[in-house]
């Protein structure tokens, strides 16, 4: 696959045709293990990470119903950060 975003003139150009080409690709695999594990939806912890975050958003785009996100806090959050995720 080719990269998704590149640098011209000092500034970030994305390809959104292959971004979604890697969306189908990820989703193609999440429904393949769903499958094969014969499960119905997935449980992804979320740590308030952007790659958490991404897996639970490609989860629930594949099982929108049967997708849950497991909030996992850690002890330097703050109510502000807490906040957000409530």
């Amino acid at each position: 696959m080719s990269k998704i975003s590149s640098y011209k003139n000092n500034i970030v150009q994305y390809d959104e045709n292959i971004a979604n080409s890697y969306i189908l690709k990820i989703q193609n695999f999440l429904k393949n293990k769903l499958k094969k594990a014969n499960a119905k939806g997935f449980i992804v912890g979320i740590s308030g990470g952007i790659d958490s975050s991404l897996v639970y958003a490609l989860a629930k785009s594949v099982a929108p119903n049967d997708t849950l996100g497991v909030i996992m806090p850690i002890i330097s959050m703050t109510d502000s950060d807490k906040n957000h995720i409530w």
